[in-house]
């Protein structure tokens, strides 16, 4: 489980910053390159900040339930609602009243992961 958390956090980290600056794009913002490029970055830092301390508690809980005896949709499921009260917070303390594409890039993102992303059931092997 703690690999899929690892892998969940890089795509939550790389993608959401995209999905803003097309967002941006989209709604008539104008900007260069340069710009494009700085706020990818800027969005980026800000997105490894944030999420940190969500993060740390879901390599903390996936680190536990994986020497549990549930299922993988159980293990993901508890791990998902971390992750999307772990993106509410972190927008509502750091960002509040933050245009809603902003919120929904990453809880988008945080969904499509958790279902696409396998982790190996390591209980039927032992």
């Amino acid at each position: 489980m703690v690999s899929l958390v690892l892998k969940h956090w890089i795509t939550t980290l790389v993608i959401p910053p995209l999905l803003i600056l097309l967002f941006f794009f989209l709604d008539g913002e104008r900007m260069n390159f340069e710009g494009i490029y700085e706020m990818y970055f800027i969005i980026f830092l800000f997105s490894i900040l944030f999420s940190a301390p969500a993060y740390i508690l879901m390599f903390a809980v996936a680190y536990f339930i994986d020497r549990e005896e549930r299922s993988i949709f159980q293990k993901k499921s508890i791990l998902f609602i971390i992750s999307l009260i772990g993106i509410i917070i972190s927008f509502e303390i750091f960002m509040p009243g933050t245009q809603f594409y902003f919120l929904f890039s990453y809880l988008l993102i945080s969904f499509l992961a958790f279902l696409f992303f396998k982790e190996n059931d390591r209980n039927k092997s032992k």
